[in-house]
């Protein structure tokens, strides 16, 4: 397992753990319990279900309030600085009126403050319009520019991802008819967890 994620085996809990992550002055590991952990019937099969779980528990990604995941729904601008800001814990600029120079501004919503947040740092972009469009799903090519700008990365291509889904998960990304195809939610989720797994 990559994950390290616990899982029960008869009175035992098990977890797998990275070696990379064991030093030589000793670690201290623990496992989380929470009977309240929402269980999404559409992940329960589905390729990305432990980066999703890992992720729900870790409070980065929600499900929606029909109780659904929706793993293969794409991603909207607004959400995906949202998981961003929750994730690499992001706190809005003092000022945060800067989301007013857009013109949809009002379109917001929850996101407001990621955005303010993910434009004040210029991580991210609106369009030449004067419009951010939150409600736009985000394409593999936006992804990719951002998770460089986050990151400080220039070398971060959604390609090398999408090859590891392939050869981990079997599943082939629609990144490889075209860059400007969207991006979904569980394949979002698959490249936190690909970026992060040094925290597991």
């Amino acid at each position: 397992m990559d994950l390290y994620t616990s899982k029960q085996d008869g009175d035992y809990l098990v977890a797998d753990i990275n070696l990379n992550n064991i030093s030589l002055m000793g670690n201290i590991y623990a496992v989380r319990v929470d009977n309240e952990l929402p269980i999404f019937h559409e992940s329960r099969g589905h390729w990305a279900k432990d980066e999703i779980n890992t992720y729900v528990k870790r409070e980065i990604i929600y499900g929606y309030p029909d109780k659904s995941f929706r793993p293969d729904k794409e991603v909207s601008r607004g959400e995906f600085v949202t998981m961003l800001s929750r994730l690499y814990d992001w706190y809005p600029p003092y000022d945060s009126t800067n989301v007013t120079q857009f013109k949809d501004y009002k379109e917001f919503g929850y996101a407001e403050k990621a955005i303010s947040y993910a434009t004040y740092y210029k991580i991210v972009n609106g369009y030449s319009d004067n419009t951010f469009r939150p409600h736009n799903p985000i394409t593999y090519k936006e992804v990719e520019i951002i998770m460089s700008r986050v990151l400080n990365d220039k070398g971060i291509k959604w390609d090398y991802f999408a090859d590891r889904m392939l050869y981990e998960k079997k599943i082939r990304s629609s990144s490889k008819d075209s860059m400007n195809n969207k991006i979904t939610r569980a394949e979002f989720t698959f490249l936190l967890h690909q970026l992060n797994e040094w925290q597991y």
